[in-house]
């Protein structure tokens, strides 16, 4: 397999940086369609100009970065291409520069490390390597999304614009990281062999945060008159805790099942933090506030609120709110607290809150265990937090075990399922195993369930 570098660019932006002692360089990666054995892989990196060594003329300076980019099967660990470049970047005397930067490649079937060095050429003692795993798969006769490109910016492109594609300029966000004072996100993909549908796909992209909560989803309904097409859109972030989010991209047919899918992760920079009280300095989130529902409730209220709530929380998020001393506090945490899961902020309604509560009432009155509410069982808790099971069996009577259920969930993880055991023969199931990451795992809960 032969790989070929095909580009070498550069693009600046003036930025202020704070020191530090090591330099900042960060890549990411996305693939597209070349010919139907390979594809064009492109790496985007970010560079700055602090902590190199500068030389000065009269009324610039400049610095000399080495990069060293080299690429390895991953299967063999052997070396398939090597190559250095080393650049000279003027920059203001006064201020540090970021450096935006575009390489490509054409590579085939496979898994591949990539391993960029990043050095100084006035001072080889200074180095910083990143190592990144891909793969590779070309395209197929099925529909098929290239990788994603979040970009910081979509518009039109200017002359001698490195980072135009498709008559539109695609500044890439080499970090990955959307920061709170410009919280729009914005993505690139192309879509393959959409000519095998006679009818519209529809395209989706969704956002979920650290807690695993959708926040953000949008459809498009796209025609199958070409046989390749390109998507772009933007997102807004808002009011969020700092953390990684994963954007989805999701292409379905008509029968509502899913086609291709790709993802892509990335951090939310913010000052809004989930182990603290809100702070109401935000005129935006103090406003929403003095007209949520939490501004009125009782600390009763609250504290139910947060009992059915907390299977939702993180670790930090359970072990604050019992610590908190006034009604004021309470109502204030829990704003926050549902604030970041809303799924549309543009509504005036917390969706997710009212389809939770929902939920809530339901489980109560449906899994009820002798004096144990709903909500505090195995199977109410399962249900408050992935809903309704796509599918529920029941083992009431047999011979050999005592009666357990299998719920099956076919959205999450691709397909998992949760057993419960009602072990005591008093009607209280409990958990005994599932396949779901982070849940409960016992491969040997049969014997749990067999009658002696």
């Amino acid at each position: 397999m032969k790989t070929k570098i095909f580009a070498f660019f550069i693009y600046s932006i003036n930025v202020f940086f704070a020191q530090t002692n090591t330099f900042d360089f960060d890549f990411d990666l996305a693939d597209f369609r070349f010919d139907n054995s390979s594809k064009r892989v492109e790496i985007y990196y970010s560079i700055s100009s602090k902590n190199f060594t500068k030389s000065f003329t009269q009324d610039k300076s400049f610095f000399l970065p080495r990069i060293d980019l080299n690429i390895y099967k991953a299967e063999s660990d052997s070396l398939i291409f090597s190559q250095p470049y080393v650049i000279r970047y003027e920059i203001d005397k006064e201020v540090d520069s970021y450096f935006l930067g575009l390489l490509n490649f054409r590579a085939g079937n496979g898994k591949y490390v990539l391993k960029l060095i990043l050095s100084d050429y006035l001072d080889s003692t200074k180095t910083k390597e990143i190592n990144k795993q891909f793969e590779i798969k070309c395209i197929s006769e099925n529909p098929s999304l290239s990788g994603i490109i979040l970009a910081s910016q979509i518009g039109e492109p200017s002359e001698n614009d490195m980072f135009t594609r498709n008559g539109m300029s695609i500044i890439p966000n080499a970090r990955n990281i959307i920061y709170e004072k410009m919280p729009v996100g914005f993505y690139y993909t192309e879509l393959y062999n959409l000519q095998k549908y006679a009818d519209t796909l529809r395209f989706t992209s969704r956002i979920k945060n650290p807690y695993d909560v959708e926040i953000f989803h949008k459809d498009n309904f796209i025609s199958t008159k070409e046989e390749a097409i390109v998507q772009v859109g933007s997102f807004k972030l808002k009011d969020l805790v700092s953390g990684k989010y994963r954007l989805y991209l999701e292409l379905y047919d008509n029968n509502n099942s899913l086609l291709t899918r790709k993802t892509k992760d990335f951090f939310y920079a913010s000052s809004v933090t989930s182990d603290s009280t809100l702070n109401l300095n935000n005129l935006y989130l103090k406003q929403d506030y003095v007209t949520s529902e939490f501004a009125i409730m009782s600390e009763g209220e609250c504290d139910e609120i947060f009992r059915i709530s907390r299977y939702l929380a993180s670790p930090n998020e359970e072990k604050i709110y019992p610590k908190l001393t006034n009604l004021i506090q309470k109502r204030e945490w829990l704003f926050l607290f549902w604030r970041q899961r809303d799924k549309n902020y543009d509504t005036p309604e917390n969706e997710f809150l009212a389809e939770y509560k929902e939920r809530a009432e339901f489980v109560d009155s449906k899994y009820r265990e002798y004096l144990t509410q709903g909500t505090e069982t195995d199977r109410g808790r399962v249900y408050l937090v992935y809903g309704k099971p796509t599918k529920i069996e029941m083992v009431q009577n047999d011979y050999y075990n005592k009666p357990y259920h299998t719920w099956e969930y076919d959205s999450l993880e691709g397909g998992v399922y949760f057993i419960f055991g009602d072990i005591n023969s008093l009607g209280q199931y409990q958990l005994l195993h599932s396949t779901k990451q982070g849940e409960k795992h016992d491969s040997n809960w049969t014997d749990r369930l067999k009658i002696r």
